[in-house]
């Protein structure tokens, strides 16, 4: 049924949100991403799609794009969720530092 609501408002998110969470919660992450990579070619303008992408790609360790889909995501709503994302990215990428003796 969710399939149904996709394919008859692809803007309507919500009906995206529900079936990746089916799919996550099942253990099939891969399937995931490919409804959140949809939401966001669907709805480019959609912060909380560009989010939840990220967050699939922050969760499988591939920061680079994660860090695109978060970045994109604070672009079109500059709220703190997003922000925080993207300061935990940059955290785990940077250079370890040498230690002082």
């Amino acid at each position: 049924e969710l399939e149904k609501c996709i394919n008859a408002d692809p803007e309507f998110f919500p009906a995206y949100d529900a079936l990746a969470s089916i799919y996550y919660f099942t253990g099939r992450k891969d399937k995931t991403l490919k409804i959140f990579l949809e939401a966001v070619k669907n709805n480019p303008k959609n912060a909380k799609a560009c989010a939840e992408a990220g967050k699939i790609f922050y969760i499988n360790k591939d920061f680079e794009k994660a860090r695109s889909y978060f970045l994109t995501a604070y672009r079109l709503n500059p709220d703190s969720y997003n922000k925080a994302f993207l300061e935990k990215i940059d955290e785990k990428t940077k250079p370890a530092k040498a230690e002082d003796n």
